[in-house]
């Protein structure tokens, strides 16, 4: 996933959340950096975490 700020500028790159897990039992024990860096963003601010190795399959042309 990738997070763009207003000006532009990518502030966020990697997993949308910390579980590497299909399983809907494991939402709630996610740390869910998409909505930290989206609320981040928001307040005018950089989020904390800038990328994150991310996981799954990857999109392929």
């Amino acid at each position: 996933m990738y997070v763009i700020n207003p000006k532009g500028e990518l502030v966020y790159n990697g997993a949308i959340d910390s579980v590497p897990s299909a399983n809907p039992r494991d939402i709630g024990r996610a740390q869910n950096y998409v909505k930290a860096a989206l609320a981040a963003v928001k307040s005018g601010e950089m989020p904390a975490k800038a990328t994150s190795q991310p996981y799954g399959c990857n999109v392929k042309y």
